[in-house]
């Protein structure tokens, strides 16, 4: 009679759980994001059901393997992984951040953009993407670390350096808001050869 080997018997079985429980929690978290991004298309903020899938499309693996990563920080295996009320509220909060940027930077962006094209030599298309990158790039920053700390990376001898650092109260959130925003994209563009202060000369 064949001897059989439980404990390898009992790894599989975890191993198949897990990966189930890995398939409903990817499932999960698609609703759980989609049922947001139905929030922002039915007010307008997203143009178009397109752009709701492709934002779907990106945000649900970046949601799974950040609550798959905190869960194995405690657990073994994904087995018994599920998103939580907890998780769900994250998901919420970062998205409302991520539109928040987009909104912030496409507010202080738009005056400039045939600036911005000229000198950069950019089309309509190419603009969209570039604000579309202004955005994931801040939006990537932020999530990461506190305001004040995105803030504290330029440079001390900035003259803006000291406004920002020291708007760290509630009640002035907004205007520092405001201002990372315009040194982030001032900095962005800077790098790719446009200044702001230059003027466009008229042909």
């Amino acid at each position: 009679m064949k001897r059989i080997d439980f404990e390898k018997l009992a790894d599989k079985e975890d191993a198949n759980s897990a990966l189930n429980h890995k398939k409903y929690l990817d499932k999960d978290v698609k609703a759980a994001v989609a049922r947001v991004m139905n929030r922002f298309l039915h007010n307008k903020t997203i143009s178009s059901e397109e752009e709701s899938r492709d934002l779907v499309n990106v945000f649900v693996p970046d949601f799974t393997e950040r609550i798959i990563s905190a869960y194995l920080q405690t657990n073994p295996t994904e087995k018994g992984i599920a998103v939580t009320n907890i998780d769900k509220q994250y998901i919420i909060d970062q998205i409302i951040l991520y539109f928040n940027l987009s909104d912030s930077i496409h507010k202080y962006i738009t005056p400039f953009e045939l600036k911005i094209c000229l000198q950069l030599k950019l089309n309509q298309k190419s603009f969209g993407a570039l604000k579309e990158g202004l955005v994931n790039k801040l939006f990537t920053s932020v999530r990461e670390v506190s305001q004040e700390a995105v803030i504290a990376k330029f440079d001390r001898g900035d003259q803006y350096y000291s406004l920002g650092h020291v708007i760290t109260n509630p009640e002035k959130n907004k205007i520092s808001n405001l201002w990372l925003t315009k040194r982030f994209v001032d900095h962005a563009l800077g790098s790719r050869g446009f200044n702001v202060s230059t003027p466009v000369v008229s042909m």
